[in-house]
Parts: structure tokens; C-alpha cells; sequence
């Protein structure tokens, strides 16, 4: 997991661009987070139709956040999936993915899904 290289990269800039992306580590980060509770979010919601309305559909540490922050978040978002996914009885199906059109599935699906960007 990302989270056990914290004593090794959170002191580096992270401002450059990660890799061959057109955004910087930081984003990439933040956008991680998001990529990993919006899983979550969806399964623990239970809809089949679309998504979960809980005012915003982005679930991000922010811009503003330093590599310790995100670290941590990707931590916590991580957690909070597994949690989730551990809970949930086996019969349980919410929405998976919107587009291109919407689709819906198990809670055994919800921990690739979370890895995905």
C-alpha cells in the first residue's frame, strides 16, 4: 500500500508532475482519495440508479493539502472502503460505475473498483 512509503517520500516536492502525467503529484494524490472513498460512498449508499447525493461528487483532501495530509486521506479512504465492503452483506449491489452507462454490483467488486483511476 501507497501509505507505508510515508517516512520515505513525504518530504520530497510534490509538486512536480508524477511521472509521465500532466499532473502533479499532489493532484494525483488528492484524486487517489477520491478514487478509493467514492466506492465507499456508492456501496454503503446501496442505489441502484446513480449516485449518492451527498452535495458534491468529488471527495478530495484539497489543494491546499501537504504529502502528509494525503497520505493519511488515501489512508483513511482506504480503510473506510474496506470497511464498508466488510460490512456489507453479500447479496448487497449499488451503482459501480456511471458511465457509459450505469452499472451495478457486489460488494466483491468494490475493492478493485477502488483502485481504479
Amino acid at each position: 500500500m501507497a501509505v507505508a512509503g510515508r517516512p520515505a517520500g513525504s518530504d520530497r516536492d510534490w509538486s512536480v508532475n508524477a511521472g509521465t502525467l500532466e499532473w502533479s503529484c499532489t493532484r494525483t494524490a488528492d484524486h487517489a482519495v477520491d478514487t478509493v472513498l467514492a466506492p465507499a460512498l456508492f456501496l454503503a449508499s446501496r442505489k441502484l440508479d446513480g449516485d449518492p447525493k451527498l452535495g458534491g461528487s468529488d471527495f478530495t483532501v484539497g489543494a491546499d493539502a501537504t504529502p502528509p495530509d494525503l497520505i493519511e486521506g488515501l489512508a483513511t479512504a482506504t480503510r473506510t472502503l474496506l470497511a464498508v465492503i466488510e460490512a456489507a452483506e453479500p447479496s448487497a449491489r449499488a451503482v459501480i460505475r456511471r458511465r457509459p452507462q450505469v452499472q451495478v454490483a457486489g460488494p466483491q467488486d468494490f475493492a478493485p473498483r477502488g483502485g481504479l483511476s
